[in-house]
């Protein structure tokens, strides 16, 4: 029993599954994104909350060589774009990686793949909830809001002092988990404004950052020399999601 439980488990897990396209002119589904919407949905995934968060902690420490960590992380965004491109046309349905994966390596891997991607949205909702929580608070009190309780924002564990929870920030999630049960074309909507608000901000700050330049500022240009540039880059691509671009070059 054993070994023919793991040589079935072998066998699925290895075998690849071809995907054809749905030629079928009939569909339960409606389209309701455009080009527009589409656009504007990768570029608001590209644009999140690091790059209004970890810049400025990252120009403290890499000086004028951050402009080289945004431009080998916009190198990156544009072959993951190509690679997902290609996969989509190769394979197309719907499914993301996870079908990619299985089309390619197999089932065991594709499963791997899905629950990476499940972990990757969940942690990665988790901190930008927390991070907007944080900020509506210090935006209540620039307003003249009294003084708000501290358990708004976080609970800390006294026996373990790294770890804390947040009160408001699962509110948050449910309101944009409502959000998204309305329906795609509102969800669109909504995506679209927070993209053009996004992308007006960028902009403003580059005008506004051009008006300050000092370029006395600019040495030197890598402070902690070349190799701390690479080694950290390198070494901290592999210590967690992201972390080469949350860390000084």
């Amino acid at each position: 029993m054993p070994a023919s439980f793991y040589q079935r488990f072998l066998q699925r897990a290895t075998t690849s599954k071809v995907f054809l396209p749905n030629t079928s002119t009939t569909s339960h589904l409606s389209r309701t994104l455009n080009k527009f919407d589409v656009t504007l949905v990768g570029v608001g995934a590209s644009i999140g909350a690091g790059i209004f968060v970890v810049s400025g902690e990252a120009a403290k420490m890499a000086g004028p060589a951050v402009v080289l960590s945004f431009f080998i992380a916009a190198v990156v965004c544009v072959l993951n774009a190509l690679c997902y491109a290609e996969m989509a046309s190769r394979i197309p349905v719907s499914g993301s990686a996870y079908v990619y994966s299985m089309s390619v390596f197999g089932e065991f891997v594709a499963i791997i793949t899905g629950l990476n991607l499940l972990f990757d949205y969940h942690i990665g909702a988790a901190l930008i909830a927390r991070n907007l929580v944080h900020y509506l608070l210090k935006l209540l009190e620039a307003m003249g809001v009294p003084t708000l309780p501290t358990w708004l924002n976080s609970i800390t564990v006294v026996s373990v002092p790294f770890l804390s929870f947040s009160f408001t920030a699962p509110f948050i999630l449910m309101g944009l988990a409502v959000l998204l049960c309305m329906g795609m074309k509102e969800s669109a909507r909504v995506n679209n404004v927070m993209t053009g608000l996004k992308i007006f901000i960028v902009l403003l700050v580059i005008a506004g950052g051009c008006t300050k330049v000092d370029t006395s500022n600019w040495e030197p240009f890598v402070p902690q020399g070349e190799w701390q540039f690479v080694g950290k880059c390198v070494g901290k691509k592999w210590s967690g999601r992201r972390s080469c671009r949350k860390e000084a070059p």
